[in-house]
């Protein structure tokens, strides 16, 4: 499978001739120009709006370089819903130590690491430890629309979550989804995170 980078912004800046020291005096730093350009963060959504104003590009091709077709995304979710129903941890857990130590731990990557532990994690609905929640809320925290990746990230991380931490996120997307804007949400999506967040909420409320 091809892999996508957030290169996408370098080209664009070269493109229009614009260095990383006058990209960085608009979003904040050289520094943080230079990480994005390399995919080690992910800009906030003020960030990400400003880069694409300025290089002239859509929101969805700055994403789209990272994850590639959503189609992708889809595929891997099923993959790892497939290995859940037969309980295979073995295979999960193999899945999860290759990603972690990818030569290259980029927002894809990462992004994929956290489905793979969230899916371990609801093997035995144990909540992550404070590390990995503070990573997921620090990266839900900056979306402002759900993209079909963050939604399939959401429904996979929502068990590993404390649920009253997570209930703004879940209002949050169905808000999104009763709008007429929405393009990005399926209904049965929408159904099976319905059903994990309750499901969740009453198995956190017996601990």
């Amino acid at each position: 499978m091809k892999e996508f980078k957030s290169n996408i912004i370098k080209e664009k800046r070269k493109l229009r001739s614009i260095s990383q020291a006058q990209l960085g005096d608009i979003v904040g730093s050289q520094a943080m120009v230079s990480r994005i350009e390399n995919g080690q963060i992910l800009p906030n959504a003020q960030t990400i709006f400003i880069l694409c104003s300025k290089l002239e590009i859509t929101v969805e091709e700055y994403f789209y370089s990272i994850f590639g077709p959503t189609q992708n995304t889809t595929i891997f979710r099923s993959k790892l819903n497939e290995l859940y129903l037969k309980g295979n941890i073995a295979e999960l857990q193999k899945i999860f130590s290759q990603y972690k130590h990818h030569k290259s731990l980029n927002i894809e990557t990462k992004h994929r690491m956290l489905m793979v532990k969230s899916t371990i994690y609801h093997l035995s609905f144990q909540l992550a430890d404070a590390t990995d929640q503070n990573i997921l809320f620090s990266y839900f925290d900056q979306i402002i629309n759900w993209q079909l990746y963050d939604i399939y990230l959401f429904q996979a991380t929502i068990n590993m979550l404390p649920v009253k931490k997570t209930k703004s996120y879940f209002l949050d997307i169905l808000s999104q989804y009763n709008s007429e804007s929405n393009v990005m949400c399926y209904p049965e999506t929408i159904t099976s995170i319905i059903i994990i967040f309750l499901e969740t909420s009453i198995m956190q409320k017996k601990k």
